[in-house]
Formats: structure tokens, sequence, C-alpha cells
């Protein structure tokens, strides 16, 4: 299986946002609203599969997830 991070870097965009949708709906219905807002973002730009630096955010999203397992 392919991971979401395998799924940004190698431009698999279709794997990468049935990953995004799915972390979309657990981390908001834990409410972790930094986690949600970025996760948002990224899932409505790979749903029409528009260009974006999707490495990028990604990267984004694992320092704000570092942070919440550091707190």
């Amino acid at each position: 299986m392919k991971s979401w991070g395998d799924a940004v870097k190698s431009n698999d965009l279709e794997k990468a946002f049935e990953i995004c949708h799915a972390l979309k709906g657990a981390v908001g219905n834990v409410a972790l609203d930094p986690l949600y807002k970025v996760i948002s973002e990224m899932t409505e730009l790979l749903r029409v599969k528009s260009a974006a630096d999707y490495a990028s955010m990604y990267e984004n999203l694992i320092k704000i997830r570092k942070q919440f397992m550091e707190a």
C-alpha cells in the first residue's frame, strides 16, 4: 500500500486524494483544527487535480503533526 507521502512524491493525485480525504474525516472528528485546515485545503485541491505544491503542503502538515506530538 502506498503511503500518503509516497503518493504525493510520485504525483499520484488519485491515491493522495483518497488518503487525504480519509484523514480529513478522522482529523475533523477529533477537532485537530490546525491539521484539519491544511488537510482540508489539500483535499479540495486534490479533488479537482489542481496544480499545487503538494510536497510543500505535505511537509508543512508533518511539521504541524510533530508540534502536536511534542506538546
